[in-house]
């Protein structure tokens, strides 16, 4: 999707893309508080919500932002990469749960994206477009190949 570059304006046309896309597939689901496919009530399933730890929800969003700048930026190497991994596996349990609040959803969605993208950061073993692998400065033989994650399909 984002090709070699993830920055510019790229996003504003993915907004609208996957936007429309979000919202028809919301718009899909049959009856709020139930699972459209079982048609039981999962309210048990939800996770706490983040009113009782709206600290750490800002700290996690901040370390998240700080992590991804950092380690799998625009200059990135393989400890860089290995480091925000291994910090994201850390954080992954947030995704195992369903939340009642925007915010807590939106974390749940960045820590995923995240662990994608420093997947994918960590496979391509070379420097392209606005991505410069300080251990791989050239482009590398595999820069021309397209790289597909699916979150929860191991490769």
């Amino acid at each position: 999707m984002h090709g070699a570059n993830r920055l510019a304006s790229n996003s504003l046309l993915e907004g609208l893309v996957f936007g429309a896309r979000a919202g028809r597939a919301a718009a899909s689901v049959k009856g709020r508080g139930e699972d459209s496919e079982k048609g039981e009530n999962v309210e048990s399933e939800y996770a706490p919500s983040s009113c009782a730890h709206i600290d750490d929800l800002k700290v996690m969003r901040s370390s998240l932002r700080k992590l991804m700048w950092e380690r799998v930026g625009i200059v990135r190497c393989a400890e860089s990469l290995t480091l925000a991994s291994e910090t994201l596996a850390r954080w992954l349990m947030v995704t195992r749960h369903r939340y009642r609040t925007r915010q807590d959803q939106e974390l749940k969605n960045m820590i995923t994206v995240a662990s994608l993208i420093t997947e994918a950061a960590m496979s391509r073993k070379g420097s392209i477009g606005a991505h410069c692998r300080s251990d791989y400065p050239d482009r590398g033989e595999d820069w021309g190949r397209h790289i597909t994650l699916q979150y929860g399909v191991p490769r």
